[in-house]
């Protein structure tokens, strides 16, 4: 296993994640505050190494909701092959990169995604992919974040509503004028 720290500017190590506080270190293993030994570890300056992190589930998110966008506006389908991988990969990454806090918080994003888009789903607005995507999402960003997704999903979901009735409403007038006369 490997673990990730930060250093301040005085070389004094501060974390392995924001929830870890490091006690000891000592030829190259670092013990944390709940008692962990790890034996290798990456050691980083103070912002470099949690902004990195925090990045790539933004990326990855962003990249797999590209990919469903394109083949959900396409062939009406988010696909299981692109929903499940990003759901595992999203709990190994967090259980690689915070451990068993950072895997139960991906679980909890995970279940937060699935069951907040679980009564749309119910209720006809969403299919099961787009339940399994934000699983997903919620794998990957945990639940504050998944939170907003969701409210900016919908609001973007709205947004194209609104604009394919406008385009439906011109393109029936255009059909009204040309049998009219």
């Amino acid at each position: 296993a490997v673990v990730l720290a930060v250093r301040d500017e005085m070389g004094k190590l501060l974390r392995t994640d924001p929830r870890q506080e490091i006690v000891e270190e000592r030829g190259g293993e670092l013990t944390v505050a709940s008692g962990r030994v790890w034996p290798c570890a990456i050691i980083a300056p103070e912002g470099a190494l949690m902004g990195y992190l925090e990045f790539w589930p933004w990326a990855v998110v962003i990249a797999g909701g590209i990919v469903a966008a394109i083949t959900d506006i396409r062939e009406r389908k988010v696909y299981n092959w692109l929903t499940y991988p990003l759901c595992v990969g999203g709990l190994v990454y967090h259980a690689i990169f915070s451990g068993w806090g950072g895997f139960a918080a991906s679980v909890a994003g995970l279940l937060f995604g699935f069951f907040i888009v679980l009564i749309p789903c119910f209720m006809g607005g969403v299919g099961a992919g787009d339940v399994k995507l934000m699983a997903a999402i919620g794998a990957w960003l945990q639940v504050p974040d998944v939170i907003w997704v969701f409210i900016f999903a919908g609001l973007a979901i709205g947004v194209w509503s609104v604009g394919i009735l406008w385009v439906r409403k011109m393109s029936l007038r255009a059909v009204r004028e040309q049998i009219e006369g």
